[in-house]
């Protein structure tokens, strides 16, 4: 029985060790090893320690784990109770699963014990297999520093059960030749998927070859990209896209712009679904007309003035519905984790094609106000609001002159407030001054218009989507 340093006393601590030195690429493997699991699989982890998979599971699944380590064990349980003590190498530990996922252990075998292990995981294996080990890239320079860096790459994983030595840990082609050949125990015939993640390899073995046709067809994603008048953006709107492995097919609807809009999308003509109208329709009868189209299972609606949008951002915004957690997605520009005030309102968003047929005929009448529309098809609970980093669009005052800005902006918050009306069963007169706010010519007339209106939702809306709005960029608009 070797040592148990304190990141093994501590699930804590071993958890945020584990965020530190993965960094992004921490949530990421956990993502992608989960959009594996569907809606009533089973799912077993050998050596699971505080059970940080079961955080990422879609709704439905059933999971278990088993570790040497009561620490973890009594850790997890708190929110897993399906956990258990076990050895990864006796099989009185296994049992029977849908999906088998081993993370960050074979490092912590003997050479002489991972076949063994590797054994037990497929043999208890029903349909996949996934195993994720990191692999070193980079050679370890053994001069006066070798020693030092040894002894703390030993002492950093001695979690109680073995002596881990640092030669236990696979070079980067040491694991990538392993993973081509099963290991020594899977079969050539079975057919894997491998996707790095700095020095992870994840590996997924598909012993149910029918299952992973079936992922296939359930994960056929269709972008939705409405624009008016974006041809400043919409070029790296659509690279992102058709750059993603995650989207199958990509629909711009080119809502008639009077600019160059339309000239850059039909430079894409072979590669997206392109949709133009004459006139323009409105946001909500432009996302019908991409619903309509798609081919997908799900639907992203993504805007077109996105100016850094990433495969990080697509994932983030994906993974809760691939992953079959959530059916609404509300994805929101943050520079941190507190949410947005205007994230309600978030053209960023993710939907199962499904769940939006029975409503189009209603969403082509809501103009800008498809977002309130949306938020009210589903609950909370169904719901999940989620911060995309860094992430980017341009202000109207930044593509439009100061009174175009303006005009357009108050003309949105207009027909966003009476979706908002619709959902409140608002009084003729609330319409009216609702109406009047669209025609204000000065921050104090507006100002007092929004006062006007007698419905506190309603009212508190205008307030903070536009006079704040106002307050902030008011700077760039001089004449008002």
């Amino acid at each position: 029985m070797s040592k148990k340093n304190i990141f093994y006393k501590h699930p804590r601590l071993y958890t945020l060790g584990l965020k530190w030195i993965h960094k992004s690429n921490f949530a990421k493997r956990y993502r992608y090893m989960a959009s594996f699991i569907r809606e009533g699989d089973t799912v077993l982890e050998p050596a699971c320690g505080p059970a940080i998979l079961a955080g990422f599971l879609p709704k439905g699944s059933f999971y278990r784990g088993f570790d040497t380590n009561k620490n973890f064990l009594n850790y997890a349980l708190k929110k897993c109770p399906s956990v258990y003590l076990g050895n990864v190498l006796n099989q009185e530990s296994y049992c029977q699963a849908d999906i088998v996922i081993a993370c960050d252990i074979l490092h912590h075998l003997k050479p002489t014990d991972r076949e063994r292990f590797i054994q037990n995981c497929f043999s208890f294996t029903k349909k996949v297999f996934v195993i994720c080990e990191p692999g070193k890239i980079r050679k370890t320079a053994k001069n006066i520093f070798y020693p030092l860096r040894k002894w703390i790459a030993e002492w950093s994983e001695e979690d109680g059960t073995n002596d881990v030595k640092s030669e236990y840990f696979f070079t980067h082609e040491q694991l990538l030749d392993q993973v081509i050949h099963g290991f020594g125990i899977i079969p050539p015939l079975i057919e894997r998927e491998i996707k790095y993640f700095g020095e992870d390899i994840v590996t997924v073995f598909f012993k149910d070859k029918s299952y992973r046709q079936k992922l296939k067809t359930q994960e056929f994603v269709s972008a939705i990209v409405p624009v008016f008048n974006e041809e400043k953006t919409v070029a790296g709107v659509v690279e992102a896209l058709l750059k993603s492995p995650l989207i199958n097919e990509v629909i711009c609807i080119n809502d008639g712009s009077t600019d160059g809009t339309l000239s850059v999308l039909r430079k894409y003509k072979d590669k997206i679904q392109l949709i133009n109208f004459k006139d323009n329709k409105g946001k909500g009868y432009a996302l019908v007309e991409g619903i309509k189209k798609a081919k997908g299972e799900i639907v992203s609606f993504i805007d077109a003035d996105l100016t850094n949008l990433s495969d990080n951002h697509i994932e983030t915004l994906l993974e809760p519905v691939l992953g079959n957690k959530f059916r609404a997605v509300l994805g929101y520009p943050s520079n941190g984790w507190i949410p947005d005030v205007f994230s309600n309102l978030t053209g960023e968003r993710v939907y199962y094609k499904k769940d939006l047929v029975p409503y189009l005929e209603e969403m082509t009448k809501t103009r800008f106000g498809v977002e309130v529309f949306l938020n009210n098809l589903f609950t909370e609970n169904e719901t999940k609001k989620i911060p995309l980093k860094k992430l980017r669009g341009l202000y109207k005052y930044e593509k439009r002159s100061s009174v175009n800005a303006f005009r357009e902006y108050l003309g949105e918050a207009v027909e966003i407030a009476r979706e908002i009306g619709k959902r409140e069963g608002l009084i003729p007169e609330d319409y009216q001054a609702i109406a009047k706010v669209s025609k204000a010519t000065s921050f104090k007339e507006l100002r007092i218009r929004i006062k006007g209106v007698a419905n506190k939702n309603v009212r508190h809306f205008l307030e903070k989507y536009v006079l704040n709005y106002i307050k902030t960029v008011q700077h760039w608009w001089k004449s008002f």
